[in-house]
């Protein structure tokens, strides 16, 4: 018996890349047609969602 998998909305992989880089990466995947979405929620944490080619939710977080 099997049952349907169906993954969770918001869960999702962050990547820790340099602050210094952050800017240069979402520039990039903007030319690139990618989306980019900056989130504040997090007080003096620089980051972004952005998605893979299929659909997958995937966050950049910028660190020292």
């Amino acid at each position: 018996m099997t049952q349907d998998f169906s993954p969770a909305t918001k869960a999702h992989p962050a990547l820790q890349v340099r602050v210094i880089d952050l800017e240069r990466i979402a520039d990039r995947l903007t030319a690139d047609g990618r989306p980019v979405r900056w989130a504040d929620s997090i007080p003096e944490t620089r980051r972004f969602y952005t998605a893979d080619p299929w659909g997958n939710r995937i966050e950049l977080v910028g660190a020292a």
